[in-house]
């Protein structure tokens, strides 16, 4: 919720605040189960707000993956995508993530940072890869690296530095 809107809402009666919010790794780890079970997915769905070469910021909806252990946000892209040029000249990002209703967010903030291009089935990037989006079988692995490749993926690590957002309960 935007501050501005605080007053607003706590003069319809819901019990609203502005606050930067902090969490350790049980929190990341709450929030992360909480949109799995929402999209049915292992990664979840967000905004990558980035900067552009004008200045302005680039939006991308992404599939990222929360690694609350080492607190990175991880997102596949092709390396001619605005969001990997954007990081690539200007490596600050911000993932937007949307609550279980339209007023309930967080924002991780950080630096990012760009993984090489995937260039050879089984590089560095092409095995990170493969870790965030596992394959049933060795064949299937093979032709998952390979299509790594084929697409010059890249992987953007947002480093996350600052959180912030807002859960408002409704009244029942």
């Amino acid at each position: 919720m935007l501050d501005p809107l605080v007053a607003y809402t706590r003069g319809a009666g819901i019990d609203a605040h502005w606050a930067v919010i902090s969490g350790d790794a049980e929190f990341y780890e709450i929030t992360k189960r909480i949109h799995n079970r929402l999209h049915g997915s292992a990664g979840d769905h967000g905004a990558l707000a980035t900067i552009s070469r004008t200045g302005f910021p680039q939006l991308s909806t992404v599939l990222y993956f929360w690694d609350p252990a080492i607190g990175i946000a991880r997102i596949s892209t092709r390396a001619d995508r605005a969001k990997a040029r954007n990081v690539a000249n200007y490596a600050h990002a911000a993932l937007f993530v949307e609550g279980p209703d339209q007023w309930s967010f967080v924002v991780a903030e950080g630096d990012a940072a760009l993984s090489p291009v995937s260039t050879r089935p089984g590089d560095a990037t092409g095995l990170e890869l493969l870790g965030l989006f596992p394959q049933p079988d060795p064949a299937a692995e093979a032709a998952f690296l390979q299509q790594q490749v084929a697409e010059q993926r890249v992987v953007i690590r947002l480093h996350v530095t600052r959180l912030y957002g807002d859960i408002i309960e409704l009244p029942q």
